[in-house]
């Protein structure tokens, strides 16, 4: 017994369409499935070009942060050098305000010193 397989057409008229409805259906079916996958493989493709934004962008952050923190290291640096040539400037300003009062002082008893010579010898020389 070998069977033949008839064809849709062999057993009935009707049914040509029904069958090339299911192989269009399937057809369909894979075309709808080719199509997520190329829309999936758009949109990793694009997560892929963000990812890819994403790292330079955080590599210029980063070398951004870099030179901000040298500049401030460096400001900083000078603000200590600024303190310590702040606090000698202090010191030579006391000792100049000293020498000053020391030097008003001196000059005071000079005036007071040549007053009194002054006052004596008017004296000495109106007796």
């Amino acid at each position: 017994f070998f069977f033949k397989q008839k064809t849709a057409y062999e057993i009935s008229a009707c049914l040509v369409g029904s069958e090339m409805c299911i192989r269009d259906r399937s057809q369909d079916q894979e075309y709808g499935k080719n199509r997520l996958l190329q829309r999936q493989n758009n949109q990793l493709e694009e997560a892929k070009r963000r990812a890819y934004e994403t790292k330079d962008v955080a590599i210029n952050i980063q070398r951004n942060l870099g030179e901000q923190t040298n500049v401030l290291q460096r400001v900083k640096n000078n603000i200590f050098s600024i303190g310590s040539e702040l606090s000698f400037s202090n010191e030579v300003i006391s000792r100049m305000q000293k020498r000053i009062r020391n030097n008003k002082l001196t000059l005071y008893g000079v005036i007071a010193f040549l007053v009194l010579a002054f006052i004596l010898i008017l004296y000495v020389n109106l007796k």
